[in-house]
């Protein structure tokens, strides 16, 4: 407290007079067990999914369903009433996001999806993807397939020729300088001249050295998007016997792992199409593939129908 302004007054103390130390100075309030269930209990309470304490859960598809009008993502609606036996009733639908936020003043419409038939679709065409013979067979062929890193290794190996060259010149140029005659009339001058040069060697050696550092974190990249996609194309493979096994939290996980976008049909052409899927965004490359539409994921009722026509003579 301020004794002439009568404020309060916020001070940082110095953090020399603290000291942290692993000894156990007191007992501890309560155990070790307690403290690490404690700790999951807020964890546990932390996590989304319980609407009853007023958590959002995270769906299935979130994230992933694009509006067919705006393009944005589309989001979760509940809509529950009580019947008249005194039960409730609820239904979830996925919206437009963008006009989740700004409602009818917004340049877009609801868009409403039934969630439970777009979840099932989503989840049966990507079972049935899996079990196509072709498509299989093209995912056990990038299991294991080496990526081709030989421009890397080259940018690399150059980097480190420089790094050398200029490591020995810098080698050359300081024995040069502690070796210098102190009689020699222009040794300062000589030695000031040399050190500019050293100077400039050291800030070339720091550049390259960068550089190559920079390199080396390309490889490491392309190698992790090497695992990751290997993961998913395992993860592909066993999809239809594992999928009705896992919890709903690990299903949405699986998915999101899966797929990146999944596009549906205005809902004009719902009707029409028989289906909300107009198609799904896997997140891997299957889009250089000589696979038909349906297998690639170009999910719709299409039919090709040839038919001769001949004029009618009279």
């Amino acid at each position: 407290m301020n004794d002439e302004t009568g404020e309060k007054e916020c001070r940082l103390k110095k953090q020399e007079n603290y000291i942290i130390s692993d000894e156990q100075s007191h007992e501890a309030i309560i155990s070790r067990e307690m403290f690490e269930r404690a700790q999951q209990k807020r964890k546990n309470r932390a996590c989304r999914g319980n609407r009853n304490i007023g958590q959002a859960p995270k769906h299935l598809l979130s994230g992933l369903l694009v509006c067919p009008q705006c393009g944005s993502h589309m989001v979760i609606n509940y809509n529950r009433w009580k019947n008249k036996d005194g039960t409730y009733r609820e239904t979830r639908t996925y919206i437009c996001g963008h006009y989740n936020r700004a409602g009818v003043y917004g340049e877009c419409k609801r868009n409403g999806i039934s969630a439970d038939r777009i979840e099932k679709e989503a989840v049966e065409y990507t079972k049935s993807l899996v079990k196509n013979e072709k498509f299989a067979g093209y995912v056990r062929e990038k299991i294991g397939k080496s990526v081709d890193l030989s421009e890397l290794e080259k940018e690399l190996a150059a980097y480190d020729k420089k790094i050398k060259a200029l490591e020995r010149n810098k080698s050359n140029l300081e024995w040069d300088i502690d070796n210098m005659m102190d009689d020699d009339k222009s040794a300062d001058r000589r030695r000031k001249d040399m050190n500019k040069r050293l100077d400039k060697i050291y800030g070339e050696i720091d550049s390259e050295e960068a550089k190559k550092k920079e390199c080396l974190e390309k490889m490491r990249a392309v190698k992790q998007k090497q695992l990751d996609e290997e993961k998913i194309y395992k993860m592909l493979l066993e999809f239809d016997t594992i999928y009705d096994k896992l919890s709903q939290e690990d299903k949405r996980k699986v998915l999101h792992a899966l797929i990146a976008e999944i596009q549906v049909f205005p809902k004009d052409e719902i009707a029409e199409t028989k289906t909300y899927i107009k198609k799904i965004r896997y997140a891997f490359d299957v889009e250089h593939t000589d696979f038909s539409g349906d297998e690639l994921g170009n999910k719709g009722n299409n039919a090709e129908t040839v038919c001769l026509l001949s004029r009618k003579t009279r």
